[in-house]
């Protein structure tokens, strides 16, 4: 679903914006860093955030991506995913690696976002530029 060109965008995005529904039916936007993959966008979060409620409530997520002059908007659905599942240490990984200095050292934040922490998975189902 997601071309070369495209696929680049997100991926040299500093951050995306994650959408997520309130029980309400309202909008709530927020700053994310992420990490692209197989036409998914993976964010970790902690699991007591409104984001990662939201979503269990409604699995349902906009994502707005700005890069190179460009913003694209991406639909998808979105999974949580358990902190001790191999899924959740890959892509802790992948995306400590892309702000490492912000961060410290990997075993240390790993061991922190696993005891406080949820992966979120967003499938691209649709691109609206």
């Amino acid at each position: 679903m997601i071309n070369g060109k495209l696929k680049r965008l997100i991926q040299n995005a500093p951050e995306i914006s994650l959408t997520t529904y309130r029980p309400n039916g309202t909008k709530a936007r927020v700053p994310m860093w992420h990490y692209f993959e197989d036409d998914s966008i993976f964010m970790i979060s902690s699991v007591d955030s409104k984001k990662v409620q939201n979503l269990l409530l409604r699995p349902q997520a906009i994502i707005v991506v700005k890069s190179e002059g460009r913003e694209i908007k991406l639909l998808g659905d979105a999974k949580i995913i358990n902190s001790q599942s191999e899924k959740f240490i890959s892509m802790a990984e992948k995306i400590w690696a892309l702000h490492p200095t912000y961060y410290g050292d990997f075993q240390d934040i790993l061991a922190q976002w696993q005891k406080q922490c949820v992966l979120i998975e967003v499938k691209i189902t649709q691109v609206l530029e």
